[in-house]
């Protein structure tokens, strides 16, 4: 991994880095906050820093490990969500560990599998989107259908397939087509 020797580069990464961990002033952490920690990744792979073989372990290491350190936070300081059930629709504080999650179970369990317990439980560490659905279990009460209803519904689409390709259209349609903006 090559140093940022660039004190312009520096400067310019510093507010993404702040942004990606919530609002101190609202107390709150939304899909904006992890659409910096994104927008970081991608600053550090157009510096040097990250090459595209290393975008599937900035997956499946370093955004995992962002998740369980902000999912850390939501806990403590009692984060709110930022905006009504997050900017996309699907959870209050994330998208994209669903559509990167999603990607993950392609050809690994079918996509009804989120309503099954056990397997949510034995496999959570190990995806995304397993982990991301545990999550709101554990932080709402009540049947995922209604805690989480999209989510509940995507549920029984054919394929992690057909459910990733839907996900980057919500994606690209709410955040890339309107301009979301990333909390800065």
């Amino acid at each position: 991994m090559k140093l940022i020797r660039n004190q312009d580069a520096k400067v310019e990464l510093i507010p993404y880095i702040l942004q990606s961990f919530g609002d101190p002033s609202r107390i709150d952490y939304g899909t904006g906050h992890e659409l910096n920690f994104v927008a970081l990744m991608y600053c550090l792979y157009s510096l040097g820093i990250f090459v595209k073989d290393d975008f599937s372990s900035l997956v499946n290491f370093v955004f995992k490990e962002y998740v369980k350190l902000v999912r850390k936070l939501q806990r403590v300081y009692r984060l709110e969500p930022a905006g009504s059930r997050g900017v996309w629709g699907l959870d209050d504080y994330t998208f994209l560990s669903f559509y990167w999650g999603a990607a993950q179970l392609v050809g690994h369990f079918s996509p009804n599998s989120v309503r099954d317990e056990k397997i949510l439980k034995e496999n959570s560490d190990d995806f995304l989107y397993f982990s991301s659905i545990k999550y709101i279990k554990e932080m709402k009460s009540g049947p995922l259908s209604e805690t989480a209803p999209i989510l509940y519904d995507i549920s029984f689409l054919p394929t992690w397939k057909k459910i990733n390709s839907g996900l980057l259209k919500m994606f690209k349609v709410h955040s890339l087509l309107t301009c979301a903006r990333i909390v800065y």
